[in-house]
């Protein structure tokens, strides 16, 4: 009777240091997202981070995988985040851009696009209100090479995120410190429903009186496990950011004649509490008459963070009466620090 009484008494404290130890428990940070190998290349995006559990850098690989299990890797892109001691947000984002693989704009730049930006996050009362960016061009773009100001490009971006809209617009550009009208406008906006994922996304680049490009995502469903992305501590301050790797339509397995120099992307948001599972994505009509129609299925790790990524990418034509032109099928794999 006495040994029951105490096991009864004991119950509460053992109930209550498993739910301690339960909400104590660490999840592991994202280490890198990797696409499936096709032909002895993928692509890898690998995340890095200091002491203190900050994102210090991101970079975008091509891995080709040659004889005898050797690889080589082609840098495609390298983000770093800049702190100030030990603040929990960073001060500055410093971008390299060694390839635009980003498929909306390998029309519009440099045909090498090499160049280089350091963007500033402005803040008002802890929450950003804007950025301030610096763009710098290189025929051959050099690891820690120095902004040129007189070359250089100052431009000054707004940013306002509400409970159900993010909205970020580049239109200003500073020369000996003033500030003029930008000639070409660029504008990224988020739609987010009240399970704090993106209902509805637009980016658009305007030039004059044209618009050039435009790129319009629409989610139809998420999961309900975790957005690694979400997790990081830089995912408040860069919201209408996402991670994106592209691949070209000779991935595209085609129905019929096909003509498609845009080829299909995908993208990881820092915003999505949950992660899609379904989307569309579709370009401006004097752009592409394309439309990808996005399927998304997942396998989880024990801490319900995805591990691994199935995806069927179906390309129609809009104006054909969804006329299917091909498919992708791609694959990723996201590994987490130990």
């Amino acid at each position: 009777m006495h040994k029951i009484l105490l096991i009864l008494i004991l119950l509460p404290f053992f109930s209550t240091a498993q739910i301690k130890s339960a909400s104590n428990k660490t999840i592991p940070l994202l280490e890198s997202i990797t696409s499936d190998t096709i032909n002895g290349t993928c692509k890898a995006i690998v995340f890095e981070y200091d002491q203190l559990k900050r994102v210090s850098r991101i970079s975008v690989k091509e891995i080709s995988i040659k004889k005898e299990s050797e690889s080589v890797e082609t840098l495609i892109k390298l983000q770093n985040f800049l702190y100030q001691q030990n603040e929990p947000l960073p001060i500055a984002s410093h971008i390299y851009n060694y390839d635009y693989g980003d498929i909306r704009f390998n029309k519009v730049r440099d045909g090498n696009g090499k160049s280089q930006q350091l963007q500033y996050f402005l803040l008002k009362n802890g929450k950003r209100i804007g950025d301030s960016t610096i763009y710098q061009k290189y025929k051959q773009l050099i690891k820690g090479a120095k902004f040129d100001d007189q070359e250089a490009e100052k431009r000054i971006a707004s940013f306002v995120q509400t409970d159900s809209t993010v909205v970020r617009d580049l239109d200003l550009i500073i020369f000996r410190q003033k500030k003029y009208p930008s000639k070409h406008i660029s504008n990224d906006s988020f739609v987010i429903n009240k399970e704090h994922n993106i209902d509805f996304e637009s980016s658009e680049l305007e030039y004059g009186d044209r618009f050039y490009p435009r790129v319009y995502f629409t989610f139809t469903k998420y999961d309900q496990a975790i957005n690694p992305l979400q997790q990081l501590n830089i995912a408040p301050l860069v919201s209408n950011e996402k991670i994106t790797l592209s691949f070209g339509s000779e991935q595209m397995k085609q129905i019929g004649k096909c003509i498609d120099g845009f080829g299909t992307e995908f993208n990881w948001h820092y915003l999505n509490q949950n992660n899609p599972m379904n989307l569309h994505f579709e370009r401006g009509e004097t752009e592409s008459p394309f439309e990808d129609i996005i399927q998304l299925s997942y396998s989880y790790n024990q801490d319900h963070q995805p591990t691994y990524c199935k995806t069927l990418v179906k390309k129609i034509f809009k104006n054909d009466n969804d006329r299917l032109a091909g498919t992708y099928k791609k694959s990723f794999t996201f590994r987490y620090k130990k």
